[in-house]
């Protein structure tokens, strides 16, 4: 009985070795599986995932093993696939730096430059002109497609300048674009809108030789350049002599007689502004008292009707129920204007009747129309006309700053009795060299 419980013991052991043996054979096993099929079957689904474009479960994949099976170089495939399809899909800034982590894996480096160029590319998009020239003047020669977005740029600039009233600047880069896609057109847009800028103020000269330059097909150009090849412009004086007829020694009236030349003229039209002056006229004050006459009508060549200026009091005729005569000699060196009835063209009882006289004083004449001018830019700078912006100081205006090529708003001013330009914070040394300046401090 002893030896045969002995026996059972033994057995009783030996099965449990033997069930110990088999549980390590298969934990065993089972580690191996882990160890070498496990790892084999991920892969494959990271290789999976990668072919479907399930980049990122990829990625995550591989970089979890390391060196084996190559699982490293599969990572950088997979990033680098990454990047490319987010470079194709405008994300250029995680394209950038992707491409710029995997630096010397395939073209990555020249994928960097691409996701660069493609990040400026937006912010010229976005109207960050200056902010795009800056980073793109900083990139060497090796960025392929710098200098087509250099001069995107620069047209974009170009036409954010032109609808800012910054017309001479942004001809000069249109200019310099030579045959860039566009912009002829838009030189040739932007030389017409400043003639007729400078028509409004009655520039002649100035908007002649604007207009030199742009072609017959460009709106009314042609029938412009044909009106400006002998405008009427002079300017008359005479003693000023207020609405009943008093004279003052020393005071005298100026009259500037000019065309009215502009979009859709096809005639001459005359227009008149008078001032009046004790002294020489000062162009930094003359013209800011400045009667505006608008046309009426014109019977021959030499009388022309215009509204009338003054107010209601000034005749025996209420004011609404007048106009202005203008008869001007042959030789056009004298001219007299009268206020006569609206309707019957008979001068009005009692109303002034002036005799007025060329001015041949050349630095005189200039100076008068040089104060008409002025009031006639604020006036239209008041009425939104952004060229003439800088004319007023008014806070109702938006006034950019004049260093070529900013568009960003100014916001300190530099001015004298003449002139008035703004400056952003960005150019304040540009700023503080203005002269005007230096004279404004106490």
């Amino acid at each position: 009985m002893k030896n045969k419980s002995r026996s059972k013991q033994k057995n009783h052991r030996r099965n449990r070795r033997t069930t110990a043996l088999l549980v390590l054979l298969l934990a065993a096993a089972l580690a191996v599986l882990l160890i070498a099929v496990v790892p084999v079957l991920r892969l494959r689904h990271a290789a999976s995932a990668l072919a479907s474009g399930d980049y990122d479960t990829a990625i995550l994949i591989y970089s979890q093993y390391g060196t084996l099976y190559s699982a490293d170089e599969h990572l950088k495939e997979a990033q680098y696939q990454k990047a490319v399809s987010l470079l194709s899909e405008g994300s250029y800034s995680d394209a950038l730096s992707l491409f710029t982590a995997l630096s010397g894996y395939r073209d990555s480096g020249d994928r960097a430059k691409e996701a660069e160029l493609g990040l400026i590319s937006t912010e010229i998009d976005g109207g960050d002109y200056n902010g795009a020239l800056t980073k793109l003047n900083a990139l060497d020669d090796g960025y392929t497609g710098k200098d087509a977005l250099i001069q995107k740029a620069k047209f974009g600039r170009a036409q954010l300048l032109a609808g800012i009233g910054k017309l001479e600047n942004a001809a000069s880069e249109l200019e310099a674009l030579g045959d860039y896609d566009g912009a002829k057109d838009l030189l040739n847009s932007v030389r017409y809108n400043l003639a007729i800028d400078l028509l409004a103020i009655s520039d002649f000269s100035g908007a002649k030789d604007v207009l030199s330059s742009v072609p017959d097909s460009v709106s009314d150009a042609a029938t412009l350049r044909g009106l400006l090849d002998a405008p009427f412009d002079g300017v008359y004086q005479c003693v000023y002599t207020d609405t009943a007829g008093r004279t003052e020694p020393g005071v005298t009236s100026y009259l500037w007689i000019h065309s009215v030349i502009g979009t859709g003229t096809t005639s001459t039209v005359l227009g008149m502004q008078e001032d009046f002056s004790e002294g020489t006229p000062d162009a930094a004050s003359f013209g800011t008292a400045a009667l505006n006459y608008v046309y009426y009508q014109n019977p021959d060549a030499l009388t022309w009707y215009f509204s009338y200026a003054g107010s209601k009091d000034d005749s025996d005729t209420d004011g609404g129920d007048c106009c202005e005569k203008l008869v001007l000699s042959d030789d056009m060196k004298s001219a007299v204007t009268s206020i006569v009835d609206s309707s019957t063209r008979k001068e009005v009882t009692n109303a002034r009747t002036r005799t007025w006289a060329l001015v041949t004083d050349t630095t005189v004449a200039d100076t008068v129309r040089a104060g008409f001018r002025n009031r006639l830019k604020q006036d239209l700078g008041m009425t939104g006309n952004a060229y003439f912006a800088d004319a007023t100081n008014s806070t109702a205006v938006t006034h950019y700053c004049c260093v070529d090529n900013c568009t960003n708003v100014g916001t300190l001013v530099a001015e004298d009795a003449v002139s008035r330009s703004y400056y952003c914070e960005e150019h304040r040394s540009e700023y503080e060299k203005d002269s005007r300046v230096s004279a404004q401090e106490p």
